[in-house]
């Protein structure tokens, strides 16, 4: 029993890794510094290793495994911080002592020495996990180039739905007072510029206790495009546009076609993420004579999401990336 507690023990107990001082490389040496202590308070916060401090810079391998074997630790980690034009990279590799082998090495670009901690944070989660740090990105550790590729990101496209409700003017939609309004939509997303198109239903809010009966009141198929403008590029932009479709209109007693035309603006939020929620205000019109009255007329308040279909990968197609059909 005593055997299996001391086995139990050995091998539950932290790894030894000795962190050796960052090199620095066309950076002020107190920088280098700077981001090694934080290097080792993040381990040490991490708990996965249990850190020993070496103030020497060590740069190759077997150096960093010979002193490694006089502290008697298990892994060593070297690595340097570098000055490139206004960017700073920083990099480390873990070491097997005892085998002077590379088991595990990442890097990571800030924009300015503001984004240290955050890179150093990144790379002792990396370090700890051997796991690559770009995969470990959170909203809390997003790097300063990182939010401005994303905001730079090249076209793509997302699905998603909306739902809401409309509001009927001046007695149209057969003097309707309220309608549901639900569509699938895809987005053609560009920095400034989305492509909607959209196909959905529309029916009177009286509808969801009538259980759909023939006579329960106007229902509506719009099918439609749109284009709409955002003048920010940060994860919450209000946009404005409009568009123009063919919408299918009926009664219990007629039914109709017509141009349908829609204008407004809304709100994106989580715009740089795979994902997008907005909300959605907009003036619809359809030319159709529904009740002796046309041209129907609405407000709609809608809200929903868009998503790529494979978040965080892109897929390119004919015009951009994320998810194609082409």
């Amino acid at each position: 029993m005593v055997n299996y507690l001391i086995l139990f023990l050995i091998l539950g107990a932290a790894k030894e890794v000795v962190v050796f001082d960052l090199e620095p490389v066309g950076i002020a040496s107190h920088v280098a510094r700077t981001a090694t202590r934080l290097l080792r308070s993040e381990l040490r916060e991490i708990e996965t290793y249990e850190v020993i401090d070496n103030d020497q810079v060590v740069t190759d391998v077997k150096t960093a495994d010979s002193i490694g074997k006089t502290l008697n630790c298990d892994l060593a980690v070297i690595g340097s911080i570098s000055r490139l034009r206004r960017k700073i990279l920083t990099e480390v590799k873990l070491i097997r002592v005892g085998r002077a082998r590379i088991i595990f090495e990442d890097d990571l670009t800030g924009d300015t020495e503001d984004d240290l901690d955050i890179v150093v944070k990144r790379l002792a989660l990396a370090l700890s996990r051997k796991e690559k740090a770009e995969k470990l990105v959170t909203t809390e550790t997003v790097t300063g180039i990182e939010a401005e590729e994303r905001r730079r990101r090249a076209s793509y496209y997302t699905l998603g739905i909306k739902i809401g409700s409309g509001f009927p003017l001046f007695g149209t939609y057969n003097n309707e007072s309220s309608l549901i309004r639900g569509s699938l939509l895809g987005w053609y997303e560009t920095p400034h510029l989305i492509g909607e198109i959209s196909a959905g239903i529309l029916f009177p809010m009286g509808n969801l206790t009538k259980g759909f009966e023939e006579d329960a009141g106007v229902f509506e198929i719009p099918i439609d495009l749109a284009i709409l403008y955002l003048p920010g590029l940060g994860d919450i932009t209000p946009y404005l546009g409009g568009g123009l479709g063919v919408h299918f209109i009926s009664t219990p007693n007629e039914a109709a076609a017509g141009l349908g035309l829609n204008g407004g603006l809304g709100m994106v939020f989580f715009r740089t993420y795979d994902f997008h929620f907005f909300l959605d205000l907009r003036y619809n019109v359809l030319f159709a004579e529904i009740g002796g009255k046309s041209p129907q007329q609405s407000i709609d308040i809608t809200f929903g999401f868009t998503r790529k279909t494979i978040p965080g990968r892109a897929r390119h197609g004919c015009c951009g990336e994320g998810f194609s059909i082409f």
